[in-house]
């Protein structure tokens, strides 16, 4: 009678057993090997917040404005400036009778001038208004559908087509937290290099 042999099979059975247990490691260690597809449409989900481009036009303004006040009960000896002057940081702006003066705190404009007449007598009504001039701002009205792929830190690029489309890095750094007929207000800040000119049109993306 003639013996079996049972090697064959049970190396098949064995083979068989290797890959399964392969299969199955492999899957739980890297499961994108598998499924890789449809880990990228959920990770293309989560990230649906960065797929809109908010592009418009904007005109450029100050970051920082305020009203210098004049010393009260000081004496008005003469003034140094006229409105949409630019100053800069140190410059003299007006002469006291008692010899001392009021200086510009940064590089500035003049927007606003309300001071006695020489040789009158300044009080807390009067002030200097100024804008600076170094740091920058554009306003976004961005639609309630768009302004969720917008966040603060956001980079943004502002250029300026009067020179010569001039592009400049700018950072989003105000978000309105309500809407005025559907749309909120975004802000943008941004260095002047000294070539910008408060006023300018900037088309703007973020």
């Amino acid at each position: 009678m003639k013996k079996i042999d049972f090697r064959i099979p049970i190396i098949i059975v064995l083979t068989i057993i290797l890959i399964i247990m392969c299969y199955f490691y492999f899957k739980e260690d890297n499961p994108n090997n598998f499924f890789g597809d449809s880990n990228r449409e959920i990770s293309n989900t989560e990230n649906v917040k960065k797929s809109y481009t908010v592009q418009t036009t904007s005109e450029i303004k100050s970051a920082l404005t305020e009203n210098i006040e004049l010393h009260a009960t000081y004496y008005l000896e003469e003034s140094y400036v006229s409105e949409n002057q630019l100053v800069k940081k140190g410059e003299n702006i007006l002469k006291y009778t008692n010899g001392t003066y009021l200086i510009a705190p940064y590089d500035s404009v003049i927007t606003s001038i309300n001071i006695p007449s020489v040789s009158g007598q300044c009080n807390n009504n009067h002030y200097i208004g100024i804008a600076a001039n170094n740091a920058l701002k554009v306003e976004l009205s961005v639609s309630e559908s768009k302004i969720s792929s917008i966040s603060l830190g956001d980079e943004a690029v502002i250029k300026i087509s009067s020179l010569d489309d001039k592009t400049y890095e700018g950072v989003v750094t105000n978000i309105s937290n309500t809407a005025s007929n559907g749309k909120f207000i975004v802000t943008i800040e941004f260095e002047n290099d000294g070539n910008i000119y408060i006023g300018m049109t900037a088309n703007v993306s973020v």
